[in-house]
């Protein structure tokens, strides 16, 4: 359950800062995010593309993919055939680990390219909005307190809970390649006890705009 009581603290702490800092500043930063995921849609298939092709990162998170889907599928043939009389066993070994070859390939291509689109598609956003952050704070200035009163603070409390969402739906898209990747099946568990973080994480907008990207 502490999965939602992350959820509830992030989206109240950007509610929180949206009612303080205003309507301006914080409209201007979700506006930040939005236009980063919007141009993340843009950029995306150009880094996966240098990543793939540039660098080891996607042969890498494709062995280990591989080397998990090999080990459990390992794991249950050797459970199934130790019931079995070994002369027939070493028979169905064989032929077991030919196509457990064969489905462990299949099954890591497909999980691999979605898990590098996923982490290219986020590392774009990412980036986007590092850049976006640097140009504001450059050229922002100071507003003066009490210019757009209570209804300025109301509409930047409005700003700031959109704000947390897309954090909150960025996070939740990271799950997807840190579980493929390295195995926590921790965070799979506590997310599966949790009722608005495994909501959000079945329907995360930013995975569902770019699903056809995504696509094996």
């Amino acid at each position: 359950m502490w999965f939602d009581g992350v959820i509830v603290v992030i989206l109240i702490f950007t509610i929180v800062q949206g009612f303080r800092r205003g309507f301006v500043h914080t409209f201007v930063h979700t506006a930040g995010w939005l236009l980063a995921v919007v141009l993340g849609f843009v950029w995306y298939p150009r880094i996966l593309d240098y990543l793939k092709n540039q660098t080891g990162i996607y042969n890498s998170i494709h062995d280990k993919i591989t080397a998990r889907i090999t080990e459990n599928a390992d794991s249950v043939s050797n459970t199934t055939l130790s019931n079995i009389p070994e002369i027939i066993s070493e028979m169905l070994e064989k032929a077991i680990n030919s196509a457990t070859d064969t489905i462990a390939l299949t099954l890591s291509d497909g999980l691999s390219k979605l898990v590098f689109s996923i982490l290219a598609f986020l590392l774009a956003v990412l980036a986007i909005k590092l850049i976006l952050f640097i140009i504001t704070t450059l050229l922002s200035k100071k507003k003066n307190s009490g210019i757009l009163g209570g209804i300025d603070g109301l509409l930047g409390l409005l700003s700031g809970a959109i704000k947390g969402i897309v954090i909150v739906y960025i996070l939740l898209a990271l799950i997807v390649p840190v579980t493929s990747i390295w195995g926590n099946t921790i965070l799979i568990e506590e997310l599966n006890k949790s009722t608005i973080g495994l909501y959000l994480y079945d329907n995360n907008l930013l995975l569902w705009a770019v699903r056809d990207f995504l696509a094996p």
